[in-house]
């Protein structure tokens, strides 16, 4: 059964290597995310050989927090891209 993304696991980032994502539930590898995966994709897989437990999002649950994403893409990314103020 798919979870609200708060509800799967705390967003991590490693400093070493600047990626962010959720730490696989299975083997604890990371599973990459990025905005534009989590508001076009509903499932993400470990992509460890040995694993490939995937991960549904469940875009119901997780209204909210996709909506808070859109709004993140639309003023830190989408409107200082056409030359307009991050708000």
């Amino acid at each position: 059964m798919a979870k609200p993304i708060s509800d799967v696991a705390k967003i991590t980032t490693r400093p070493a290597a600047s990626k962010a994502g959720l730490p696989c539930p299975k083997c604890g590898a990371l599973i990459e995310l990025t905005l534009e995966n989590l508001l076009v994709r509903r499932n993400f897989t470990c992509l460890t050989p040995q694993c490939r437990t995937t991960l549904t999002l469940d875009a119901t649950a997780s209204s909210e927090a996709l909506s808070v994403i859109r709004k993140i893409r639309t003023n830190a990314i989408d409107e200082p891209a056409r030359g307009r103020p991050f708000r």
